[in-house]
């Protein structure tokens, strides 16, 4: 199983996806994330923001994503990163990629920011599970969404992406 989010894309540098978690004998496949950063050199004139964002991260992000087979007390956590089971899985790392694309334009991580974090308050989760989500809300709440749009310009932009050595152009393999 392979429990994505509609804003990644997933693919292995050894095959199809099912090939390759087919032959693998092992309970969670663990896939380094890579984010891609929206740019001031973007085209605007693509719309598919997938064509468009193609400067990532070079490093994988601190969080990874997995594959994971169903089993017995399977439990998936909360934004797909963690597969834990009844009994201790086994995991492989090093054969799974994803590109993930979070914030597209300044109006979708409005957007984005303000809906996760009305989603939490109707939960019971604790107050450390979607700790960013919940900063965002209070953002909005307190200063508006001209500050939560300050805060994509800040932390998910890049204006110029050819200065800055954390990035690289990479565009993802569609």
């Amino acid at each position: 199983m392979v429990p994505f989010d509609a804003d990644e894309i997933w693919y292995s540098p050894f095959g199809r996806i099912a090939d390759v978690l087919g032959s693998l004998d092992v309970t969670v496949a663990v896939a380094d994330l890579f984010d891609h950063v929206p740019t001031g050199l973007d085209n605007p004139a693509i719309t598919d923001p997938i064509r468009r964002i193609g400067w990532r991260r070079r490093e994988p992000g601190a969080m990874s994503k997995m594959a994971c087979r169903t089993g017995a007390g399977l439990v998936i956590g909360q934004g797909n990163h963690t597969a834990s089971y009844a009994a201790e899985p086994t995991a492989i790392t090093g054969q799974l990629v994803v590109r993930h694309f979070p914030y597209r334009t300044r109006e979708q991580f409005v957007a984005k920011a303000k809906q996760g974090a009305a989603a939490l308050k109707l939960t019971r989760l604790p107050l450390s599970s979607g700790a960013h989500w919940r900063q965002y809300g209070r953002i909005a709440e307190r200063d508006g969404d001209d500050a939560l749009a300050d805060v994509f310009t800040t932390w998910f932009f890049a204006p110029d992406p050819t200065a800055d050595p954390t990035l690289m152009f990479d565009p993802a393999p569609v």
